[in-house]
């Protein structure tokens, strides 16, 4: 599942024209979402999106279906998937992101209860 990213104007300010939103939702995160890779904390992987420009990831909403809800933002290395360097997900906070990079967004501890899903998200392009 791969989505395309978004990108911020020059100090730091988001251009409306490079930010990309992104809007999933469904009936059953265990039937419409992945399990995220190895090493990927989380129970589900949300998003993976392409980010071509430094700028900001910001999860706006979630319905998550699980005990506990810790969020986590991971990057595509030539190593595997490694923590962001601010890799602990909090709705409405801005989590910096590199271009050029693939990220990851996965939700999920304790158990998986398999329910409704959804998340509202920004990005740069």
């Amino acid at each position: 599942m791969l989505i395309a990213g978004l990108s911020a104007a020059p100090g730091g300010q988001e251009n409306a024209a490079d930010v990309v939103t992104l809007a999933r939702a469904g009936d059953d995160a265990c039937v419409d979402l992945p399990r995220p890779p190895e090493g990927v904390p989380g129970l589900r992987e949300y998003a993976r999106v392409r980010i071509e420009h430094d700028g900001q990831i910001v999860v706006t909403a979630a319905q998550l279906p699980f005990t506990s809800n810790p969020g986590y933002v991971y990057r595509q290395s030539e190593k595997g998937w490694v923590a962001n360097e601010v890799d602990y997900l909090l709705l409405r906070t801005p989590v910096p992101v590199r271009g050029g990079s693939v990220y990851i967004i996965t939700f999920g501890g304790g158990e998986d209860r398999c329910g409704r899903w959804s998340i509202d998200a920004r990005h740069p392009r």
